[in-house]
C-alpha cells in the first residue's frame, strides 16, 4: 500500500518523488465511485438543495412558459375576435347608410310629388276663382246696365200738362218719384255687394261712387233737371208749357208730344 512521505527536503524533487501521486491516480481503490448513489439521503446536503433548487426552477420555467404561451394564445384569439367583429360592425354601418340613403331618396321623391300635386290644385282653384270672378263682374255689370235702361225708362214716362194763358217764360217742373229713387238705392246696394265679393272693398267702393255718379248725377242731367224739385224755364217761341215729369200712360205721352210740336 503507498504512503505519503514523511517529511518535506529542502533538497530539489525527483522524478521518483512524483511516482506516488502517479500510482495513486492509478490505483482503482483509491478512486470515487462512478455512479451517483441510489437515494437522496445519501447525497451531501449541499448537492440535495443544488439538486431540489435546479428541478425547482425548471419547474417553475416550465410553468412560465406555459403561462406565456396561454396568455399568447389568448392575446391572438381576442385580436382575431376584435378583428371579425370589427369587420361585421363595417358591413353592418354600411349596410345601414344604404337603407338610410335609399329611404331618403324615397322620401324626396314622395315629396316632389305631392308639391307638384299641390301647385296642380292651386293653380286649378285659382282659375276656377278668376273664372267665378269674372263671371260676378259680368253680372253685375249686365246688373248695372238693367238699373240704368230701367231708371232712364222710368224717367222718360212723363205728363205734359198745358195750360190755355200764355206768358213769356215758360216753367218745366221735374218731379222724380221716390218709390223709383227707393228702387234705384236698393238695386245700386245690390251691385256693390256683388262688385265687393269679386274684387273686395276699395274696387267696391269706387264702382259704387261711379254708379251713384251715373244714377244721381247724369240721368238727371239728360231729363233736364238737377234737383228732383226745381223749376226750370224754357223759352219756346209763342208759347209757354208747364211740364211735369211722372208715371203717365204712353199714350198720354205721345199727345202731349203731338201738341208740342203743333
Amino acid at each position: 500500500m503507498n504512503s505519503f512521505p514523511t517529511a518535506a527536503t529542502t533538497q530539489p524533487l525527483l522524478e521518483d518523488d512524483f511516482s506516488f501521486y502517479i500510482s495513486f491516480f492509478q490505483d482503482d481503490s483509491a478512486a470515487p465511485p462512478a455512479s451517483p448513489p441510489t437515494s437522496i439521503s445519501d447525497m451531501p446536503k449541499g448537492r440535495r438543495r443544488r439538486e431540489a433548487g435546479a428541478s425547482a426552477s425548471g419547474e417553475e420555467r416550465r410553468k412560465k412558459r406555459k403561462t406565456i404561451a396561454n396568455l399568447l394564445t389568448s392575446i391572438a384569439a381576442i385580436d382575431a375576435q376584435d378583428e371579425s367583429e370589427r369587420r361585421e360592425s363595417d358591413e353592418d354601418s354600411r349596410r345601414e347608410l344604404s337603407l338610410l340613403e335609399e329611404n331618403h331618396h324615397r322620401k324626396a321623391e314622395v315629396m316632389l310629388d305631392y308639391y307638384s300635386r299641390l301647385e296642380d290644385n292651386f293653380s286649378a282653384l285659382d282659375d276656377d276663382a278668376d273664372t267665378l270672378r269674372s263671371k260676378r263682374v259680368r253680372v253685375a255689370a249686365s246688373a248695372v246696365a238693367a238699373a240704368a235702361a230701367a231708371a232712364s225708362a222710368s224717367d222718360c214716362k212723363a205728363r205734359l200738362v198745358v195750360p190755355n194763358d200764355r206768358k213769356n217764360s215758360v216753367s218745366r217742373d221735374v218731379k222724380l218719384n221716390l218709390s223709383e229713387r227707393w228702387m234705384r238705392t236698393s238695386l245700386l246696394m245690390c251691385v256693390s255687394a256683388q262688385l265687393l265679393k269679386g274684387y273686395g272693398s276699395s274696387f267696391g267702393a269706387v264702382a259704387t261712387l261711379i254708379v251713384l255718379t251715373l244714377v244721381c248725377e247724369v240721368l238727371p242731367k239728360e231729363l233736364g233737371s238737377t234737383q228732383p224739385s226745381q223749376d226750370v224755364g224754357i223759352i219756346w217761341p209763342k208759347k209757354r208749357y208747364k211740364v211735369v215729369v211722372k208715371r203717365a200712360p204712353h199714350f198720354l205721352r205721345r199727345r202731349s208730344e203731338e201738341s208740342i210740336v203743333s
